[in-house]
């Protein structure tokens, strides 16, 4: 029976970019993951359970609850996927091409394009996971009244774009600089910058959630005006997008 399971297993995973399987295998086997998740979800666990005993129906500061640990939660969350992670696949790709392992690749005969894929996504599996641990707690911040379905949904469907953005623009980043050095002062410059990005995104959702809601925001899509706002906006989105793989595949190659 086993036998006969790992038999599509194994078709399905040599299907996929061989790159991103072993990448995810060594990024999930890693100790410093397993540290890593456990203290992140230990941290949330201890935040809801602060939470749970502030609850009180009676008092009127609980309307308002659940939108001050929202914003805990979508800042830590913010912060763990659009620059931890991020910041550690440009310092992981850095020391790759730095120890010549990308032209060991290459000469593999496997295309730039797919190496850079390869690495997005491995990252990305990291971001899901971070996701994946801080979705139960952010839905928890619903019961705690103060903020809607719909505006948690929004924020997190964000939160993932700019997750995928800036993994995108940090893998491109590794590929431009040349140097231990020069690799170092780029690698906290990005850092900082996506550490800002991400405390900035955090504050704009509990911002936008507070003030406006989502549901106001989104109905933009109903004026013309707003349809164009939004157009741009997923049209710069994506443009950045291919962008940074372009610049990344080019440099590769």
């Amino acid at each position: 029976m086993s036998t006969a399971l790992s038999r599509p297993e194994s078709k399905f995973l040599d299907r996929l970019n061989p790159l991103l399987v072993k990448e995810i295998r060594q990024a999930l086997k890693g100790r410093m993951f397993h540290v890593w998740f456990f203290l992140i979800l230990a941290g949330a666990t201890v935040i809801a359970l602060i939470a749970a005993t502030q609850a009180n129906p009676k008092d009127n500061q609980f309307q308002q609850l659940g939108l001050e640990y929202f914003a805990i939660y979508i800042g830590c969350l913010s912060v763990a996927s659009m620059a931890l992670v991020p910041v550690s696949a440009y310092f992981g790709l850095g020391q790759e091409i730095e120890d010549g392992s990308m032209e060991l690749l290459l000469i593999t005969g496997m295309p730039p394009g797919q190496i850079i894929r390869g690495k997005v996504v491995s990252t990305l599996a990291q971001v899901f996971v971070h996701f994946s641990v801080f979705v139960p707690f952010v839905a928890f911040c619903y019961l705690l009244r103060g903020i809607d379905i719909i505006s948690i949904i929004f924020c997190l469907v964000l939160a993932m774009l700019a997750s995928i953005l800036a993994t995108t623009l940090a893998v491109a980043s590794a590929t431009l600089v040349t140097g231990r050095l020069v690799r170092f002062l780029v690698g906290a410059a990005l850092g900082l910058i996506l550490l800002i990005g991400a405390i900035t995104s955090g504050t704009a959702a509990y911002s936008l959630v507070q003030f406006q809601g989502a549901t106001e925001l989104l109905s933009g899509f109903d004026h013309t005006k707003g349809r164009l706002v939004w157009s741009l906006m997923i049209f710069l989105y994506l443009a950045s997008l291919l962008l940074a793989y372009v610049i990344a595949r080019t440099r590769l190659a």
